[in-house]
């Protein structure tokens, strides 16, 4: 049974919209179908919004157009600020780049003239050194040719070297004109190793001087000690002195006073080398025995108390005799109780005599070396038995030989 409560058009296409347009007698009708109502309906509310929104643009463009031209002035103000800032840091970094190029003009100037100063005492060291080898100095080898090595200094993850005389050293950050090239934000160069090498180079070299210096004037002063046991010396250039004036500290004055000292040390050692070999502190024959000593014994033939003037070296016949120091030959045959002998002048009033000798190997005014052959071990003259009678005298007088001998030792390892 259908519910009497619906109406009875549910469910059928509804009709269309009639309208009626009544003037006097003339009636007019119009039927409008669903979708042309829809459709007129849908331009009357697109009409009203598009005319309410072209009226608030109207009403509201003086302001619209003032915001707009309110934000376009603010971003071009931080636009102009920016750029500002940017050009600021551009100036920034430029300054930066001219002060580190100064700076490193600087730094570069100061180790390059360490460098030569460390050419110029490597050539003085090495001229020293050479002096010390010509004078019979061994010089350490540590000590040996000290070499200029070449200055390195860090910029930096990179490195250059300083070499003297090297022009494309540092091409990496110099121009042609030597002067560094400009780099913006260019790090700042640490040369706090460098220093320390050059400084360490620099005491190397002073340490070299120094040792050199202490060496040769030990050796001369054992030298001069032992000749002072004989009542011998020489004159070398010692004498200093004058008034106190305190000198500027210049490391490079310094450094040639010292290397001028060392000079006067090593030609003093060399002077008295050269004059030692002058003086009769050698043994006429060495390792031998000594048979008979300086001073009072029996006499071998008269057995009563006699004066010897020298010592007997106990040696086979023929055995070589050398000169025991540089001289002149004054004496060169027979001579009473010496038999065959040589006497050899060695300046400063000193003589030595050779006695008894089977066989004379120089002539009288013949200049002798010391360590030549003069003669070989006889049995001549007053004489029991082949050795050789070995004088040393002074002026006149003869003197006890084993102190000049005994010097002779001590000087021969000074020299060593």
């Amino acid at each position: 049974m259908a519910n009497s409560n619906h109406p009875k058009h549910f469910g059928k296409r509804r009709e269309p919209v009639q309208i009626v347009i009544a003037n006097g007698s003339n009636v007019r009708s119009f039927f409008l179908k669903p979708w042309i109502t829809t459709t007129v309906t849908l331009f009357a509310i697109v009409f009203t919004v598009t005319y309410l929104a072209a009226t608030s643009y109207l009403v509201f463009r003086d302001d619209l157009i003032t915001f707009a031209d309110h934000r376009t002035d603010r971003m071009r103000h931080d636009y102009e600020d920016r750029i500002a800032y940017l050009r600021s840091q551009i100036d920034k970094m430029t300054s930066r780049s001219l002060v580190d190029q100064e700076t490193l003009e600087a730094k570069l100037e100061i180790m390059l003239r360490r460098q030569d100063e460390l050419s110029t005492r490597h050539e003085i060291v090495t001229s020293v050194l050479d002096l010390a080898r010509h004078t019979g100095i061994k010089v350490p080898a540590t000590l040996q040719q000290p070499r200029a090595k070449p200055v390195e200094a860090s910029i930096g993850n990179g490195a250059f070297l300083l070499r003297k005389g090297t022009a494309s050293s540092t091409s990496s950050l110099l121009q042609s004109n030597g002067k560094p090239q400009a780099r913006l934000g260019m790090p700042d160069i640490d040369l706090a190793t460098t220093y320390e090498s050059v400084d360490q180079m620099a005491l190397e070299t002073s340490i070299a001087l120094d040792a050199v210096r202490v060496v040769a004037e030990t050796r001369s002063r054992r030298i001069s000690n032992a000749l002072k046991t004989v009542g011998l010396r020489i004159k070398t250039e010692t004498g200093l002195g004058g008034p106190f004036i305190p000198a500027a500290e210049d490391e490079v004055s310094e450094f040639t006073e010292r290397a001028r000292q060392t000079r006067i040390a090593l030609e003093n050692f060399k002077t008295i080398s050269a004059a030692v070999d002058s003086f009769p502190i050698g043994a006429p024959i060495e390792n031998a025995k000594i048979s008979s000593h300086y001073g009072r014994r029996l006499d071998p033939f008269l057995k009563r108390p006699a004066l010897h003037s020298g010592i007997d070296y106990r040696a086979a016949r023929g055995h070589p005799v050398i000169a025991s120091g540089n001289g002149t030959v004054v004496s060169a045959g027979r001579h009473g109780g010496y038999g065959r002998m040589v006497e050899i002048a060695h300046g400063n009033g000193l003589t030595t005599r050779y006695a008894h000798l089977s066989r004379i190997r120089v002539v009288k005014g013949q200049d002798i070396k010391k360590g030549a052959l003069i003669g070989n071990v006889g049995s001549t003259g007053r004489s029991t038995g082949p050795h050789l009678h070995y004088e040393v005298r002074s002026g006149e007088r003869p003197s006890n030989p084993m102190p000049y001998i005994a010097a002779g030792r001590k000087i021969r390892s000074a020299l060593k």
